[in-house]
């Protein structure tokens, strides 16, 4: 386990954010960062679960809502996420968007998936079932759209834009 003075950094190409494409990552320039995973074609998010990292991802071939890759803390660093399993979200219906957000639950193990620019938010079960959760939002905006706070609330960025809002909607 890694240090408190330390970070662990996801990385994607030279630039530090979530995973790298290529198949060996640079070696960071700060000592106190190490890349503890690779392989993710293109991540859009990283939140904590409990046990482990999560790093949500679009379906690579546009057969899926969106991936979730699952990175242990414990080691051995760097995990070649390319060939590790993931959970792959399913297209639940025809107009489901790509996923853009999640949010693990800590208490009850589900994930919450917001879709990308969509106007729902699915519950993805510890028992691997999706069902939606909201529905009729204005927009969702990718990536970090949506949260637990302490009191295990959902929260969620519904972005309303008074030029796109029904007329009663609008502002003044």
């Amino acid at each position: 386990m890694l240090a408190r003075t330390r970070a662990m950094v996801l990385t994607l190409g030279a630039v530090p954010t979530l995973a790298w494409a290529g198949s060996a990552p640079p070696a960071p320039a700060d000592p106190r960062l190490e890349v503890v995973a690779t392989g993710i074609v293109r991540p859009l998010q990283l939140a904590w679960d409990g046990r482990a990292l999560l790093v949500l991802s679009p379906g690579i071939r546009g057969e899926s809502a969106g991936e979730i890759y699952r990175v242990p803390v414990d080691g051995p660093f760097p995990l070649d996420l390319s060939h590790q399993p993931r959970t792959r979200i399913p297209f639940a219906d025809p107009a489901m968007a790509n996923i853009g957000s999640l949010a693990p639950d800590l208490a009850s193990g589900a994930l919450y998936l917001g879709e990308e620019n969509g106007k729902r938010v699915w519950r993805l079960g510890a028992d691997g079932r999706l069902v939606l959760y909201i529905k009729g939002l204005r927009r969702l905006a990718g990536g970090s759209t949506l949260a637990f706070d302490r009191a295990g609330r959902l929260i969620l960025v519904d972005y309303a834009d008074p030029y796109l809002s029904q007329p009663e909607e609008r502002a003044p």
